[in-house]
This record gives C-alpha cells, structure tokens and sequence, in this order.
C-alpha cells in the first residue's frame, strides 16, 4: 500500500479532487484513486453508501404512502376511483384484485398499518 504522501503526489499527477461520490461514481473508481479517497476523504465513500440505502427506503416507503393516500381519498366515501386512478394502482401494485373481497381486507390492514405509524386514518 503506497504512503500518504506518495497518494498525494499521485493524485496532484493525475488531478484527483474532491468531489461528492454516489454508489455508480465509487464503482467507477480506479483503484488508485480509491485508495486517494479512502485516505484522504473516507467520509464520501460513506456517504455515497449511505445515499443509496436513503434512495431505496424511500422508494419504498413512497410505493406505501402512494397507496395510503390512495385510499384515504376513497375510501368511505360515495366516490369511486376513476377507471384510470384504479387501473393505475393495480398496475402498480400487481398483486391486488379488484374484487370487494379484497377491497375490504385491504381497507382493514391499511387502517392497521397507518395507525401502526401514527396517522390519522378515516373512521
């Protein structure tokens, strides 16, 4: 493994810099420069790690709260889903039915599930 300063001459050759990474930029890396990063900036391979976890969870969460509002906006009501707002979450969401059997059960877990983050659900 070179030395600091050796890492330092290298990366002033071949005009490495800081800059911040995410997951693609790490896996581009030559592994020279990576070796220049994880010396002298540790904290954006980390980051660039952490970002890509946040990226996920998000979209996953964003998949639940697109049903739970989804829901929220029908359920109950004399209003029904425009034929494309329904066909819509069935793309979406392949696994569901649209039979009344499952729209209750549904409505149910989605009731428990919102109340298990603490939100306010329809009565």
């Amino acid at each position: 493994m070179p030395s600091k300063s050796e890492l330092k001459a290298l990366g002033e050759r071949r005009n490495y810099g800081d800059r911040e990474l995410d997951a693609r930029d790490v896996a581009k890396l030559s592994s020279d420069e990576y070796l220049w990063f994880q010396t002298f900036f540790p904290a954006r391979l980390e980051d660039a790690t952490q970002r890509d976890t946040i990226k996920k969870h998000n979209k996953a969460v964003m998949k639940q709260t697109e049903a739970y509002q989804f829901w929220e906006k029908y359920w109950g009501t004399k209003n029904q889903a425009a034929p494309e707002e329904s066909n819509a979450f069935s793309r979406t969401f392949r696994n569901f039915r649209r039979v009344s059997r499952n729209s209750l059960f549904l409505g149910e877990r989605m009731k428990l599930f919102c109340n298990g983050l603490g939100i306010a659900t329809w009565s």
